[in-house]
């Protein structure tokens, strides 16, 4: 490094402003997942230092903006504002590339363990009094304690959190995943 010249110059890259507001839109959804300044029509979202979660995000709120979902390989194909809004004008009204919404599935029933899951009931099967994949925690109330709204509290958190109120049931050599309705 100490070989090679100074450099002549930072040279600052020209910004130019969206044109349109499908490209106003997309700039305005880039500076807000990517929390950056103002976004020209040819900044590129990886360039601008989004990566693959940001990009998920991305792609739901133009859904949500627009009406119209694009698949995520749009993003990594069109990776500017001026392209992805040029790809989401061509898609808004005609349906085509429209992505459904996720939609719940029932969870009544036993339901197949993931892989993960399996594992991690097989090494509770091993040794069973091991603690290996718990997190403990200690925190100090401070001030009187509510128990009836700590409890509520405690409740709503299971019952928002699906495997709060899930437990592994063993049916034959098969190992399920019973999801409770009430915590367990």
């Amino acid at each position: 490094r100490s070989a090679l010249p100074e450099p002549a110059g930072v040279v600052e890259p020209v910004r130019v402003a969206p044109r349109g507001p499908v490209e106003e839109l997309v700039a305005a959804l880039f500076e807000a997942v990517l929390q950056t300044g103002p976004v020209g029509r040819d900044d590129g979202f990886f360039a601008l230092g989004g990566h693959s979660l940001l990009a998920i995000k991305l792609m739901g709120r133009l859904r949500k903006a627009f009406g119209a979902g694009l698949p995520p390989r749009a993003l990594f194909e069109s990776p500017t504002v001026a392209g992805l809004a040029a790809r989401l004008a061509a898609v808004q009204g005609r349906g085509i590339d429209q992505i459904p919404p996720v939609t719940p599935v029932p969870r009544d029933g036993l339901l197949p363990a993931s892989y993960a899951q399996r594992r991690l009931w097989f090494l509770d099967q091993l040794e069973s009094d091991l603690a290996l994949y718990n997190t403990h925690i200690c925190l100090r109330i401070r001030g009187p304690l509510d128990a009836g709204l700590l409890e509520r509290a405690l409740v709503a958190l299971a019952e928002r959190h699906e495997v709060l109120r899930s437990r592994f049931v063993q049916v034959d050599d098969e190992v399920l995943v019973s999801v409770g309705a009430e915590p367990v």
